[in-house]
């Protein structure tokens, strides 16, 4: 299973509130709407940010998409139905700017795993700094984060989800554009308020990262979001 999560910039004419109303009320319904291009998707979430982060170039992350896939193949195939070309792709740049985006094409791998109510995710999109291969960070990442979140009592019981999604390698990545991160960070919480005690505590562990010259905190992007399904 493949998961491919595209955040955007919203369209410079809208404002997040309309971008949000947009996404839900007619994008979203208007992809369930198309058979052809839903028989290749095995989920499909939205993501509506409250807290943007700041992609590289300094733009604003608005929105943020995540669908999985069986395979590559079946992405390429997913995106190339007519009907999509035709009926969906026309309609992304109404609430999405095309030049300000960043995305990521990944495989998941579960670290917590608690019943979802409502509540708050955090999405790191996760920039390695120069010089640092993509195993390299993710043994890294793993060993001086995420064992560190599972292992420390009070930072794992904020977190009702976690899952670490690490890109696929570039011989099998069929959106080269998602290369530009090594992987993304996604944590569920409760509520809003559960978010804000994790992130005051997490940051001593990213500092640490940094120290290790793994981490390029300026090339990654953070941001803050509530999510809604829209398939299956």
């Amino acid at each position: 299973m493949f998961k491919f999560i595209i955040a955007f910039e919203r369209h410079p004419g809208l404002t997040r509130d309309e971008t949000h109303e947009y996404l839900s009320a007619v994008h979203g319904p208007l992809v369930a709407s198309v058979p052809e291009f839903c028989r290749h998707v095995r989920g499909y979430v939205q993501n509506f940010v409250f807290e943007a982060g700041i992609a590289p170039g300094e733009f604003a992350i608005d929105g943020a998409a995540e669908l999985w896939f069986d395979s590559p193949e079946i992405f390429i195939a997913a995106y190339a139905e007519p009907r999509y070309l035709e009926q969906v792709r026309p309609d992304e740049p109404r609430f999405a700017n095309p030049d300000r985006m960043v995305a990521a094409f990944t495989s998941e791998t579960v670290l917590i795993d608690k019943p979802l109510g409502g509540g708050a995710k955090l999405i790191r999109f996760l920039a390695a700094v120069d010089g640092t291969s993509d195993a390299e960070f993710v043994a890294q990442w793993q060993r001086l984060y995420g064992e560190a979140i599972v292992s420390d009592r009070d930072l794992s019981a904020l977190p009702v989800k976690y899952i670490q999604n690490w890109s696929t390698p570039r011989a099998s990545n069929p959106f080269p554009l998602a290369r530009d991160f090594v992987g993304v960070d996604e944590l569920w919480f409760e509520n809003d308020d559960g978010l804000r005690r994790f992130l005051a505590i997490d940051q001593e562990i990213l500092r640490s990262l940094e120290h290790a010259s793994i981490l390029d905190t300026a090339a990654s992007v953070s941001f803050a979001a509530k999510e809604k399904r829209v398939l299956p």
